[in-house]
């Protein structure tokens, strides 16, 4: 409990780096100083509503595609919906999440000064809802003072997690001790939360990205990018929101698969896609000249400007945000990035098309990695011989891995459960 009060007093510390922080970061600047007006905005709308409200919070895009299977679900003529973001990146575009909700607003920052107490005060939920991780420890200490419910569901609390740090358990016990129930995908995690304190309220459900990449394949089932269906006539090999990193030991590990460039590749008839984590033009100029450096020519691919045919080409990299999730399907083997850094991203989304899938050592924070790797459903990489192994696996045509779909069909999300629970507790 000290440390939260030792939180609450470098706050303002907090805050000038954040103003300061706003003049170079557009997504800080957009909640710290627009959070009133939106909310201002939606103020009638919010005082004529009749309807119990739910507050849905999401850091950014990837924890809102998790609660999607959730807003689809729930009952739109029982409940107001509202959710929050932190990110102005998933906020802009309103596109993306306004058929699922009543209004969207910014969860304001943390440590503003009563912050929290301002936004509950405004909102009135019922019930304040949160996807993953993105726990805030005033909004949770004002939410039980005002006596709204909290549920946190597709909770990764894990082992090194700063939750679980040794000199923040008295501090993590102190916070998680106020949310009423933890939604947890694993009992690997519920172990973690039971390490911290073995009173918490813990039940084990299915995380809700697996309904929504199934939902999302299922919708997306006939519908293909024209220009790609090219890649349906060779083998090919992906790698995913790859990162300087992961770069390091990919081009590494293509030098020794591909000793004579480009010729290897028309030879083997396959092709090779790249989808940096961000598309950045220094990143794409690096990539384009490593990929030289092979002895290959890269295209880009943009669908919205198609500017080059890629129907001669061996090597693609895209420069577009949020097309990933759907080239897995011209794909049979997808090295996914994040593995040398901060952490594997999203691995069941080429299991859905059934890819052979690799990725680098740190997949701590993402717990369907190391239960896909324990049943030889996901390929580790520690060193170039690994790489170079994974990519001859290519040079079986019949290749692919119907095990992965198969995992993530059975492990559909149990949605009802977590409506349901929202009922009860409202």
């Amino acid at each position: 409990m000290s440390i939260y009060y030792i939180y609450i007093f470098i706050s303002p510390i907090l805050l000038l780096i954040l103003y300061i922080s706003s003049f170079f970061n557009f997504k800080i600047k957009n909640n710290l100083f627009f959070y009133k007006s939106i909310l201002n905005n939606h103020k009638e709308k919010i005082k004529l509503n009749t309807k119990p409200v739910l507050l849905f919070h999401a850091a950014s895009a990837g924890e809102f595609e998790q609660l999607k299977p959730v807003l689809k679900r729930i009952d739109r003529d029982k409940y107001f919906i509202i959710q929050s973001f932190t990110s102005s990146t998933i906020y802009d575009k309103s596109n993306v999440w306004k058929s699922y909700v009543d209004i969207g607003c910014y969860q304001p920052f943390d440590i503003l000064f009563r912050a929290s107490k301002y936004f509950f005060n405004f909102i009135k939920p019922k019930c304040y809802i949160i996807t993953r991780h993105d726990i805030w420890p005033k909004y949770i200490v004002e939410a039980k003072k005002q006596g709204i419910p909290i549920i946190i569901i597709n909770a990764n609390i894990h082992k090194n997690s700063l939750w679980n740090k040794q000199l923040l358990k008295s501090f993590s016990l102190f916070i998680f001790n106020k949310i009423d129930h933890f939604l947890v995908p694993s009992e690997r995690i519920k172990n973690n939360l039971t390490k911290i304190s073995n009173c918490l309220n813990v039940s084990i459900i299915s995380d809700t990205r697996f309904a929504q990449i199934i939902d999302r394949t299922l919708k997306n089932k006939n519908i293909q990018l024209p220009e790609l269906t090219i890649l349906l006539d060779s083998s090919n090999i992906i790698f995913g929101s790859i990162d300087e990193n992961d770069e390091k030991i990919i081009f590494k590990g293509l030098k020794a698969t591909y000793p004579n460039g480009e010729k290897d590749l028309l030879e083997q008839k396959q092709k090779l896609i790249f989808v940096p984590h961000e598309i950045h033009p220094k990143i794409i100029t690096r990539l384009c000249n490593q990929v030289e450096s092979l002895g290959m020519k890269a295209t880009l691919y943009n669908s919205k400007q198609k500017k080059q045919s890629i129907s001669e080409a061996n090597v693609i990299i895209i420069v577009e945000v949020g097309i990933l999730a759907e080239l897995y399907r011209y794909s049979q083997l997808a090295y996914i990035g994040g593995g040398f850094s901060r952490g594997v991203h999203s691995v069941i989304e080429p299991g859905i098309y059934n890819n052979l899938i690799a990725c680098g050592p740190n997949i701590e924070m993402l717990d369907e990695a190391k239960e896909m790797l324990s049943h030889n459903l996901l390929t580790q990489i520690d060193n170039v011989q690994d790489l170079s192994n994974f990519f001859a696996l290519l040079n079986n045509k019949n290749q692919s891995n119907k095990s992965s779909k198969a995992f993530i069909l059975q492990k559909q999300s149990s949605i009802n459960k977590i409506i349901n629970l929202i009922d009860e507790t409202v």
